[in-house]
């Protein structure tokens, strides 16, 4: 004779329990996954506001604000390199490289189309060296990234008050000041190139071997030994990266100003860490964020041009700047942890 089990009544705790709050569990998820949301949506509650109070309409707004922030995302995204390679790497010669290669660019172009090709060539290969530079001062001499970054930044500023000292600067080309100003059916032609760039960039982040080593190293570097990486060389790459970048949007920021001028790389030493910031990439390292960086760029943009509108002084732009940072920073650092 077989016994069938007795049915078992529900546990009345079991009742009890409260249904789990799934729709924001999900948020959570979502925003942890694509934390370049938050800065999509903070950049989109910024153009609601300015709408009534700008005398723009929405559409030249918002083209505006990501045009000029094309140009810290270009040089954010060798930031953001950097930044993920973790033991608190960070790029502070980012706006000296810009300068200097902004006077490379204009005195060989001289004014003319003529030396285009050559201008590129030398004022990336400029911003290589310097990122060579920062890699071995980094991964070689050992000396932490803050202090070896700022060394060589001071270097290249030097060299670049000698050539001003001595009349060394140039106009922009015509057709370099073209593809910085000039658009295609309204859309500015720097757009489409800091949207390819971002392309290029997120394929070798996501889709190459030297992504998944990007993130390994960032992410815990004895992890990555133990794994057959090689982090130092993988940190000298992003170093080395990130000047070229720092090179690329030089060439545009030279056709985009017309010529070259001491502090014309300066607003690029924050920008570029708060583009990173506000895009969700982890200071600690490990998580880039491409779209995350666009995203970042633009809505600090649009904080300059959100206080600009109200006539905020430049003190307290600044601290409302660094307040936003410091926020995403510490949203960061709850999700590393």
């Amino acid at each position: 004779m077989t016994l069938s089990p007795a049915p078992q009544s529900p546990s009345p705790l079991a009742d009890d329990r409260p249904e789990p709050r799934r729709g924001l569990r999900s948020v959570t998820q979502a925003l942890r996954a694509r934390p370049w949301t938050v800065a999509v949506a903070a950049s989109i509650l910024i153009v609601l506001f300015l709408l009534p109070i700008s005398e723009r309409n929405g559409l030249d707004l918002l083209l505006s604000n990501i045009y000029l922030a094309s140009f810290v995302a270009i040089a954010g995204f060798g930031q953001m390199l950097v930044v993920s390679t973790g033991r608190g790497a960070i790029d502070l010669s980012i706006p000296f490289t810009i300068t200097l290669c902004v006077y490379v660019a204009t005195i060989v172009q001289d004014g003319g189309d003529q030396n285009i090709p050559a201008s590129i060539g030398l004022t990336i290969l400029v911003g290589l060296l310097v990122g060579a530079v920062n890699g071995f001062a980094v991964v070689v001499l050992r000396v932490p990234a803050m202090v070896a970054t700022l060394a060589v930044g001071f270097i290249a500023q030097s060299i670049v008050q000698i050539v001003s000292s001595t009349g060394g600067h140039a106009g922009s080309s015509p057709a370099v000041a073209v593809a910085a100003r000039g658009d295609v059916l309204g859309i500015p032609i720097f757009v489409i190139i800091a949207v390819v760039v971002g392309a290029v960039i997120a394929v070798l982040v996501f889709r190459t071997g030297f992504g998944l080593r990007l993130v390994g190293t960032g992410q815990n570097d004895s992890s990555a030994l133990l794994a057959g990486l090689r982090p130092g060389a993988v940190r000298w790459t992003a170093f080395i990266l990130s000047g070229g970048l720092a090179a690329t949007a030089a060439i545009l920021l030279g056709g985009y100003s017309g010529g070259a001028s001491l502090g014309v790389g300066e607003s690029f030493l924050i920008s570029t860490i708060a583009a990173v910031v506000l895009g969700g990439t982890l200071m600690s390292g490990g998580s880039p964020s491409v779209a995350g960086t666009l995203a970042g760029a633009l809505l600090l943009t649009l904080l300059v041009t959100l206080t600009n509108t109200l006539q905020v002084s430049t003190g307290t732009r600044s601290l409302i700047e660094g307040l936003v940072i410091l926020t995403a920073l510490g949203i960061g650092a709850q999700k590393r942890r």
